[in-house]
């Protein structure tokens, strides 16, 4: 059983299966459903504006030609750790911020330490490496659909089928997921302090690190086309990556206080597949353990808030005029792409907001670990097929 802080530790008695429910079901009304659009559309408009959701921009930031990807996940990361460190201090936001990272710790959902390291290194590797075949991450997809890029449909239809096949088998793997559990759930709790001693000095070197390769590589160096100087904010075609990550960052305090919840992307396709099955298939989701943790309404704000990622990027793409100019990879490739990088995120138990934002904002320790996994297994496929077939993926974008 991993060990907790006495920042986390307090948090556990939301948590108990008889007060679940409770806390859960508090997630989603009328205003939670307004809270995650708008905060969708936001995600939508910060992704765009960065360019971070391109194929293009991924696949070379892994392989180190162009650095948007890079500068707006680390600005995200600080900012998101600026906020929780913000709230874990103010006494009306602790209860809200002990519950949402309670859960990330031990909830069956989010699925944070109750992974052990093997699923965790497995699956966060296969996730870099479906980052890297398709140029999409299960958040991103949503925006590349948004600024007219109908390819981003095969991703999601890959990450669909991907999600009901690891709902229907994850039973059958139990005994690989739990593997090699971590006793301490979090860094603090390892080093037996308090949250915010190792939030604030971790904002600070991830906020250096970006200062420091900005100051290196100017923005605007990275960017597909010049952003126009001569049109409203809004209507430009580029803002600076660390615009789009702070903007995504900040979103945190908006979830933790409205929908008691941290930033994620990829449990809303099991809430998806789950109702599918449930509705059309007449499958009996309660009696399957893969899909029976996202059959309530607990997990639809995720959906809600990824249908405004889609209108806030459509949004941003049409004023600034470039609606529909995203240039996609072949079809198979964002298909297969789609299918790993779901499969990935639901054996580490998170995708690259999930951990990556969120779970290292946290200092969840399966994050620390996940984090270097999925950057590892993007890098080496990206170098891979850059040497053997750099046609099949580069080739789409000249």
């Amino acid at each position: 059983m991993a060990q907790f802080n006495p920042d986390v530790g307090d948090a556990v008695k939301f948590l108990p299966q008889d007060a679940t429910g409770e806390v859960k079901e508090q997630r989603w009304s009328c205003r939670t459903a307004l809270v995650s659009i708008l905060m969708g559309c936001v995600f939508g408009i910060a992704l765009e504006k960065s360019g971070v959701y391109r194929p293009e921009i991924i696949l070379d930031q892994f392989i180190f030609t162009k650095w948007t990807m890079f500068k707006t996940f680390m600005t995200a990361v600080a900012t998101s750790v600026f906020v929780q460190a913000f709230l874990s201090t103010i006494g009306v936001w602790k209860p809200a911020f002990r519950a949402t990272r309670s859960e990330f710790v031990c909830g069956d959902c989010s699925c944070g330490n109750v992974r052990g390291v093997a699923s965790t290194v497995v699956g966060s590797t296969i996730l870099g490496i479906g980052m890297a075949f398709g140029g999409s991450c299960p958040g991103t997809v949503f925006a590349q659909l948004g600024a007219g890029m109908w390819e981003a449909w095969m991703t999601i239809l890959g990450g669909l089928l991907a999600a009901i096949c690891y709902g229907w088998f994850a039973p059958k793997l139990n005994a690989f997921i739990y593997w090699l559990p971590i006793k301490y759930s979090t860094v603090d709790s390892l080093l037996g302090v308090r949250y915010w001693m190792v939030a604030i000095p971790l904002f600070l070197v991830v906020g250096g690190i970006v200062a420091l390769i900005e100051s290196q590589r100017y923005w605007l160096v990275d960017t597909p086309n010049p952003t126009n100087k001569d049109v409203s904010f809004l209507r430009e075609d580029y803002w600076p990556p660390e615009v789009g990550g702070a903007m995504i960052g900040l979103l945190q305090l908006p979830a933790i206080t409205f929908v008691v919840a941290t930033l994620g992307s990829s449990s809303s396709f099991m809430v998806l597949v789950t109702a599918f099955l449930r509705c059309f298939c007449r499958v009996e989701v309660q009696d399957k353990a893969g899909f029976k943790p996202f059959a309530g309404a607990t997990w639809w704000w995720q959906v809600v808030y990824l249908i405004g990622a889609v209108g806030g990027s459509c949004l941003s793409a049409t004023t600034a005029g470039h609606y529909g100019e995203v240039k996609a990879l072949a079809w198979w490739q964002h298909f297969i792409g789609g299918i790993l990088i779901i499969t990935g995120s639901r054996l580490a138990g998170g995708c690259t907001s999930g951990h990556g934002i969120s779970g290292v904002s946290q200092l969840v320790t399966n994050s620390m670990i996940a984090v270097p996994f999925i950057f590892g297994g993007g890098i080496a496929t990206a170098f891979f097929v850059k040497a053997v077939c750099p046609h099949l993926w580069w080739g789409h974008f000249n």
